[in-house]
């Protein structure tokens, strides 16, 4: 029996020592879970030591989240060069994997030129998901700094490619695009696509946003706006603030319907749940400012 014990422990004592030097991508991505981001930093760099491709192309994957997480953005640049000048061999998905993390270090530095031309020759491996995540972070970035002309353009590109019409998060960008142009009809078109696959909680209440969004100030039906918002507010598990905005959005609907009591209703709602924001105060003040209205027979 004691030699069974003694056999078992060596086994244990083994594949402990194994674990530690052989450190696994799930321990990595467990250790940023917890928000160990600096721990699971030496475990990436340590599997991307390995010979293996896959091991190299693993931990460098790995090493992107953790030194994301630590706003390293120049590291993430440099060891995103590094890997793809030492892998010239590796695969278009992986090539593009590396160019969306090398395009949000940029534009986390506010370099919006740098951060466009690297999502650009991400974009340019086509029909693969990461190509269309590349093309999906430029709609977002271009059209967050109102270069418009260029968040469209990608868009009528990247929207050739069969593999964006499965991208939830591609097609409710570049609806958001649309409303933020006044395209409405192509917003809705991207919109309704998007509702066809399937959804996270939080992709469905940013969907039905959306469209309350195109419904409220692109094709002025504020009837259909109130029913997205109020789909988006139906749906489990969404955030207090994420409710007290959606009341906002509510609120300005049926004010711009000129349906005062109803928007008053909306506003008041606002400042009900355990949430922060500027929209707070100007629901409340709002609701004041069509109450008197309301009180003047206006």
């Amino acid at each position: 029996m004691k030699k069974i014990a003694l056999a078992i422990t060596a086994t244990i004592f083994s594949l402990t020592l194994f674990a530690d030097a052989a450190p696994t991508t799930k321990a990595g991505f467990a250790l940023l879970s917890k928000g160990k981001h600096a721990e699971a930093e030496k475990i990436f760099r340590a599997i991307a030591s390995r010979e293996s491709k896959l091991d190299k192309y693993a931990g460098t994957h790995g090493l992107m989240f953790a030194l994301r997480y630590q706003k390293k953005n120049e590291e993430v640049i440099k060891e995103a060069d590094a890997w793809l000048k030492a892998n010239p061999d590796a695969t278009p998905r992986q090539k593009a994997s590396l160019y969306v993390f090398k395009g949000n270090a940029f534009r986390d530095l506010q370099k919006v030129d740098e951060a466009l031309a690297v999502y650009q020759a991400g974009f340019e491996f086509k029909d693969i998901p990461n190509s269309i995540d590349c093309a999906r972070e430029y709609v977002s970035l271009a059209a967050n700094s109102r270069k418009y002309d260029l968040a469209l353009k990608m868009f009528e590109e990247a929207y050739k490619e069969p593999a964006s019409k499965k991208s939830i998060p591609f097609l409710i960008n570049c609806a958001n695009l649309m409303w933020k142009t006044n395209k409405g009809d192509i917003g809705i078109k991207l919109l309704t696509e998007a509702e066809s696959l399937k959804l996270s909680n939080s992709q469905m209440e940013s969907l039905y946003r959306h469209k309350g969004y195109i419904y409220r100030d692109c094709i002025k039906n504020q009837e259909e706006a109130v029913k997205a918002f109020e789909k988006a507010l139906a749906v489990p598990g969404i955030r207090d603030i994420d409710k007290a905005i959606l009341w906002n959005n509510i609120g300005n609907a049926y004010e711009k319907d000129d349906d005062y009591e109803k928007a008053v209703e909306a506003y008041k709602k606002v400042g009900t749940f355990n949430a922060k924001g500027w929209f707070i105060k100007s629901a409340e003040n709002s609701a004041k400012r069509l109450q008197k209205k309301i009180d003047a027979g206006e």
